[in-house]
């Protein structure tokens, strides 16, 4: 298919508001999970008379990826710096659209002289935009219904982005525990919050992150928790373990990555990968040979966090959130320096990174 990214024009306004709506509709179920109310609002004012005003105004710069007939994606940046409309149509993901339609904005911030791009993101789209070089700048905020948004930046000129030093990676003490189980209980509830029970994530959370338990996991010398100090506090935390392995995880002396967890105004800022590197670490001086976890099977982002960190799935296990029991993928890879390997069996239960 040949796609020509130009600007948008009034007889488009039809097609690209169908593109849009089908878009929310089909792409976004995971943002708006088929909730009515939700549903609604978000697509309330995306009509084709409300898309003619936007691109008659002058501070608006629209464009649509069109092939033939069909409007593949819409993007709308305003003079502000900010990404106001960012949409593929079904089935055109991965083909590059994106990218295209991405580069022709940013073309044209360049031509107005900005030094700084914007946008609330989407928990489906965030992937994206941290692959074009945006960073997270903020918590979640709700939008409507259940729509949740996260607050990305882009700076377009490098000596304007307020850069600082990454937080120190250190082993947590005794009086983090009351810090480190809010931590706790808040990352998890920000990463599985949406895709399961209020009943079943507060018997979770209840039985895993109370004040107590983390003490006790501090003090535990088959244990170790790392932490990452940021500048109103903890910003990030991985624990590891050793003990037991799934059958799947054939090793000498196998470590596990128990938990790691990041705020969400921390993302894409380089911590997930100094706690693994943290942890790998800690691991060699431990005298592991393989390192392995759990994660959700519903959880692409973190799977393909663990790839890029050069684990591969070996397996899977039962992990009982509440009363729920859901399917982990159990992933492994080797400590450097060491020469095991792995089988793909079914595991035993374990905890969830």
């Amino acid at each position: 298919m040949s796609i020509q990214v130009r600007p948008a024009e009034v007889a488009d306004a039809v097609a690209a508001i169908a593109t849009v709506r089908a878009s929310i509709s089909s792409l976004c179920t995971a943002d708006h999970r088929d909730d009515h109310g939700t549903l609604s609002a978000w697509i309330g004012n995306k009509t084709a008379d409300n898309f003619g005003t936007w691109i008659a105004n002058p501070d608006n710069f629209c464009v649509v990826a069109a092939s033939d007939e069909t409007i593949a994606g819409v993007g709308l940046l305003h003079r502000s710096g900010e990404v106001q409309l960012f949409y593929l149509a079904p089935g055109c993901q991965r083909q590059g659209t994106g990218r295209a339609l991405y580069r022709a904005l940013e073309a044209q911030a360049d031509r107005w002289g900005l030094a700084r791009l914007h946008l609330d993101s989407t928990d489906h789209a965030r992937p994206f935009y941290e692959a074009m070089g945006y960073r997270p700048v903020g918590s979640a905020v709700p939008r409507f219904g259940v729509l949740r948004c996260f607050p990305y930046e882009k700076w377009l000129q490098p000596n304007n982005s307020p850069e600082a030093p990454l937080p120190v990676i250190r082993p947590a003490n005794p009086s983090d525990a009351g810090p480190l189980s809010r931590l706790a209980e808040a990352t998890f509830r920000g990463t599985f919050d949406a895709a399961n029970t209020p009943e079943d994530m507060a018997l979770h959370c209840r039985t895993s992150y109370s004040e107590a338990i983390q003490a006790g996991e501090i003090a535990n010398p088959h244990m170790v928790t790392l932490l990452c100090d940021g500048d109103e506090g903890l910003v990030g935390f991985a624990q590891l373990r050793w003990g037991d392995a799934p059958d799947c995880v054939a090793a000498r002396s196998p470590g596990e990555i128990q938990r790691l967890y990041v705020a969400d105004a921390w993302h894409g800022k380089g911590i997930a990968q100094g706690l693994m590197d943290a942890c790998i670490e800690a691991l060699q001086i431990r005298g592991s040979d393989v390192v392995w976890l759990g994660v959700w099977e519903h959880n692409p982002r973190a799977i393909s966090f663990y790839r890029k960190c050069g684990f591969v799935e070996v397996g899977d296990h039962v992990f009982p959130l509440g009363n729920d029991p859901q399917r982990d993928v159990v992933m492994a890879r080797s400590i450097p320096g060491s020469s095991s390997n792995t089988g793909p069996q079914r595991g035993t239960p374990g905890e969830r990174p």
